[in-house]
């Protein structure tokens, strides 16, 4: 018997939310539906979660989203029961007027680890993604209570074509406030994302550079859908040059301007990044690998969540990436890195197939990609 254990397991509280953000992976709706999940299914969760630590020796994190979980109906009833049962859990709202300090209040009594608000870009920008004027200084407002209750803070950032450049702002804000993580999802054209631009390969190579730099001046650096960002560690550690094009300099070049100092470093001694196993659980009870990746496993509804990731062949091909197509399965780092895999199915209708976000080439020396 092979069962997934993933480190951290997202559950999808609703797809409401108050804000239509443009590059909104859920296509979020306004109001709570009657399908979404209820304590009957949330129990049933928490049961699989005792049995997964049972047979993996480790339980795993949730993390609590979706939309936006404060709106949904059974958030509290939530947070009560994990705390009851002792399992581990994070929560990731939207800024709004349910965010405030008797919420805040309540998930400290019960033993939530940490919070993740998003920050995309500068005033104009994080207000257009979001499609309301404002919502960037109340966002600042909501960190700086968020910290005052000595909550951990992560900023969660996705990178597309229109903020690509905004990155050494948003840097600056997480030095201002003292936040130590930033996870930085990269787009997938998945829900109303598909109607926005990703950066292209070429740019990504740069700006996962620049990210290594930042992870080295001391900001703790997560990405999501781009596991290449291991690919460059592990290339650090090998000795291959670690700046980049244009888009590198350009980031380098802004950042110092907006006294965003020490980045620019003549040698980086990056920590291995470890693969971080996940497993989402949607609204309805659909499990997929993440909420970017639209392959449906199984639904909690009619297997528990244990079940569906045990023996599952698409989870036992991802982990292996023997059965990679194209330059991803000729690459040495598949081991390491394995691509998007989500992008891929995105993209390629097969989750198989290579991540197009990566410029690397397992046939040209990674010095050269690198000059």
């Amino acid at each position: 018997m092979v069962v997934y254990s993933p480190d951290l397991l997202f559950i999808e509280m609703t797809k409401a939310c108050d804000y239509s953000c443009l590059h909104c992976r859920a296509s979020s709706i306004r109001f709570p539906s009657r399908t979404d999940l209820g304590m009957k299914d949330i129990n049933e969760i928490i049961s699989s979660i005792g049995k997964l630590s049972e047979l993996t020796g480790r339980p795993p994190h949730v993390i609590l989203t979706g939309g936006d979980p404060l709106m949904s109906p059974s958030f509290r009833d939530t947070v009560s029961a994990l705390h009851d049962s002792s399992v581990g859990f994070s929560v990731s709202p939207a800024v709004t007027e349910k965010l405030n300090t008797d919420m805040l209040s309540f998930l400290m009594d019960k033993g939530m680890n940490s919070m993740s608000i998003s920050l995309d870009g500068q005033p104009e920008i994080h207000d257009e993604i979001r499609k309301c004027n404002g919502l960037f200084r109340e966002t600042l407002f909501s960190m700086s209570t968020i910290k005052d209750f000595g909550i951990k803070l992560q900023i969660n950032s996705t990178v597309m074509r229109r903020n690509l450049m905004d990155f050494p702002f948003i840097l600056k804000i997480l030095r201002e406030y003292q936040i130590r993580t930033w996870e930085v999802f990269f787009l997938i054209g998945t829900g109303r994302g598909k109607g926005e631009k990703p950066i292209l390969n070429i740019e990504s190579e740069d700006f996962l550079k620049y990210l290594l730099h930042v992870e080295a001046s001391g900001t703790a650096v997560r990405t999501v859908e781009a596991p290449e960002y291991r690919r460059i560690k592990q290339m650090a550690m090998e000795g291959a040059t670690m700046t980049g094009g244009g888009i590198f300099r350009e980031l380098i070049k802004r950042s110092e301007e907006i006294n965003v100092t020490g980045l620019l470093r003549s040698q980086i001694f990056p920590t291995n990044g470890r693969k971080i196993r996940t497993a989402f659980v949607s609204s309805n009870g659909d499990v997929s690998v993440s909420g970017l990746f639209n392959l449906k496993l199984g639904n909690i509804r009619e297997d528990p969540l244990q079940n569906v990731l045990e023996n599952n062949e698409i989870l036992m091909n991802i982990e292996s990436g023997d059965m990679f197509h194209g330059k991803c399965g000729r690459c040495r780092y598949r081991k390491i890195c394995g691509g998007s895999r989500a992008r891929a199915f995105a993209e390629k209708n097969d989750y198989l197939e290579s991540d197009s976000l990566c410029a690397y080439s397992p046939e040209i020396n990674e010095d050269v990609i690198a000059a």
